[in-house]
């Protein structure tokens, strides 16, 4: 064994201030390809440390430069930690980014990234100036932190006003099971258009809402709030296209109340235990022999349901698209000389959503059903 520990020691000493040297030059972080940036204080290096430590107290004779180094080693560690805090930290704000956040930000990135750059170039483990780039770094990813929360407190405004759009519901009516309490059909009409009308002024509200808040995010990012950065084009598009989805989703949520609505309209159980009707509006039958007369007409009464079920639909109308790239209404445009301008809204998108077509033929059915019953 005595043999072996000297010719280890032996070949140790050749070698150690060559690969000492090596490994104090490297750069202090690095970045393998698709990895996270990491502290690169070579494994070898740290074992280098402990060997002349205890090699040292031995009583061998240690060459005096990897001496130094292991005298330094309280300073390396502290290094290590520093960077590593700080990285962890880096990559702790990246995380923070949406991927549709990580692309409106990718020049910001670049431009943190560049502060890390002398840690990959320039640093190595004999700079004395690690403590100030640790700090250079550590302002830089806390200001870029503090970017990531102006955007996401917006976006987290946009989100809200979205989700009270697709809650939004147009159907704001029951059924009446009191006899004295019974509409006639007109006054059940405008009942229903006043309510669904105050939905959609308020839900439009929301709507008009979001560009603002996408100009503040555009201030905070590019230094404008023109709503036409071309830098936020996909921006724009990402929330226009959550915009479509919720007007969708109300659309689509209230042609099913309305569709609970005609269902309840029939023989229901009350509370005693016999059945009785729920009623939506009052209609009056009399007998005109050899015919059954019914007041408001079959017709009116059709006509009504069929207002009411495409009244859903047409509250999307008032939501006008923005111009391409844009976060701005697109301004009326002219169809001709004797025609009204085109308003370009999400109608166009959402009458052709092939559940709302569905739940629109089933509605018409419906009525068609409810209407038939009334000479039964």
């Amino acid at each position: 064994m005595l043999i072996f520990e000297k010719q280890w020691v032996m070949q140790w000493l050749q070698t150690v201030n060559q690969q000492t040297t090596f490994y104090l030059k490297q750069s202090i972080i690095r970045n393998e390809t698709g990895a996270r940036i990491e502290v690169n204080f070579h494994i070898q290096l740290a074992q280098i440390i402990r060997e002349t430590k205890y090699l040292d107290a031995m009583g061998f004779q240690v060459p005096e430069f990897p001496l130094s180094v292991t005298l330094q080693s309280d300073s390396y560690q502290s290094n290590v930690e520093s960077l590593q805090n700080m990285l962890e930290h880096y990559q702790s704000v990246i995380n923070m980014m949406t991927p549709i956040e990580a692309k409106l930000l990718g020049a910001r990135i670049k431009k943190l990234q560049h502060v890390l750059d002398p840690g990959f170039l320039h640093l190595n483990w004999n700079a004395l100036g690690i403590p100030d780039f640790v700090t250079n770094c550590t302002k830089a990813i806390n200001a870029f932190k503090a970017l990531i929360s102006q955007v996401q407190s917006n976006a987290a405004n946009m989100e809200n006003a979205i989700a009270g759009i697709a809650r939004s519901k147009l159907v704001g009516i029951s059924p009446n099971h009191e006899e004295n309490d019974i509409l006639d059909m007109l006054e059940f009409y405008e009942n229903f258009e006043y309510e669904r009308q105050l939905v959609v002024d308020g839900a439009l509200k929301q709507y008009r809402g979001i560009p603002p808040l996408l100009k503040k995010v555009e201030d905070v990012v590019v230094g404008t709030n023109s709503g036409t950065s071309l830098v936020f084009a996909e921006y724009y598009s990402f929330w226009e296209l959550k915009i479509f989805k919720a007007l969708n989703e109300m659309v689509l949520k209230s042609m099913n109340g309305l569709q609970t609505l005609f269902r309840d309209s029939v023989l229901k159980k009350g509370s005693t235990g016999k059945r009785n009707h729920a009623r939506l509006f009052r209609v009056v039958c009399f007998l005109n022999h050899p015919d059954v007369v019914v007041q408001p007409s079959l017709t009116e009464i059709t006509k009504m349901l069929a207002n009411m079920v495409r009244s859903i639909l047409d509250s999307v109308r008032p939501f006008v698209r923005w111009m391409d790239g844009t976060c701005l209404e697109t301004p009326p445009q002219s169809a001709g000389e004797d025609e009204q301008p085109f308003i370009y809204s999400f109608y166009s998108e959402v009458s052709v959503n092939p559940k709302i077509i569905k739940a629109m033929f089933t509605l018409n059915s419906s009525i068609q059903k409810a209407s038939a019953g009334i000479y039964k």
